[in-house]
């Protein structure tokens, strides 16, 4: 999300979504590296 997500205000995907499923990928001992910008890969 821009700018760190400015407190909720642009959206809340990182805390409802992402985070839940970085905690679920690390407990099912999955390698989760990261964030890495968008622009560096292409």
């Amino acid at each position: 999300n821009p700018h760190a997500g400015d407190e909720g205000l642009i959206g809340s995907e990182e805390e409802q979504i992402i985070k839940p499923a970085i905690r679920e990928a690390k407990n099912n001992n999955q390698l989760v590296v990261g964030p890495y910008s968008a622009d560096a890969f292409f």
